[in-house]
């Protein structure tokens, strides 16, 4: 990934100068993961019926 005869490198030319596209891949997933652990907000809050 970081330079040219890594995986992402070899397939489509892309380079990662600074590691940044494994940091927010790597923070993207963690919060995917965060967030389908927690589940929904049942009952956070109450049901309107009039459009905001």
């Amino acid at each position: 990934m970081w330079g040219a005869s890594g995986w992402l490198g070899a397939v489509v030319g892309a380079r990662d100068y600074g590691g940044s596209a494994i940091i927010f891949l790597t923070a993207g997933v963690a919060a995917l993961i965060g967030t389908v652990f927690l589940g929904p907000r049942f009952g956070r809050f109450e049901p309107r019926t009039l459009p905001l």
